[in-house]
């Protein structure tokens, strides 16, 4: 994905970026779909705590389409998400399931996902974000 499709900053428009864990044990299609759903959750709790540029970013956002805007689901790993993008907002699931190598369903407590809202056409996430792949 190159920044060009990514924005153009003249026709700039806020987007959503669901960030989901690719190295997470057995994720399956539906398993995919849960956690851009608790992503996209969180997201839209924390909009409550956002300050007024945002806000409008977040109005102009929802216009674009019935309710809600454009929102682009990316491919991380454990490092891109805790590390690299800092400034993303993480989905802490705890009961994330999976199948050990005996055939054993267990849960675990384990970061899968995350957000970031692009509402600025100098936003310094861009180029980071710029480098990851399309899930």
């Amino acid at each position: 994905m190159n920044q060009d499709q990514l924005h153009d900053a003249k026709e700039f428009k806020p987007r959503l970026y669901i960030l989901v864990r690719d190295d997470l044990p057995d994720l399956s299609p539906g398993k995919l779909g849960a956690q851009v759903s608790h992503a996209t959750n969180l997201f839209e709790q924390d909009t409550a705590k956002w300050d007024r540029d945002a806000l409008e970013s977040l109005e102009q956002w929802r216009g674009e389409g019935g309710g809600f805007g454009t929102c682009i689901v990316l491919r991380v790993d454990a490092y891109q998400l805790n590390y690299w993008l800092p400034r993303s907002r993480v989905v802490q699931d705890t009961s994330y399931p999976f199948r050990t190598w005996e055939g054993k369903l267990v849960t675990t407590d384990i970061h899968t996902c995350g957000w970031y809202f692009a509402h600025r056409a100098d936003d310094p996430m861009m180029k980071l974000i710029s480098e990851l792949e399309l899930f």
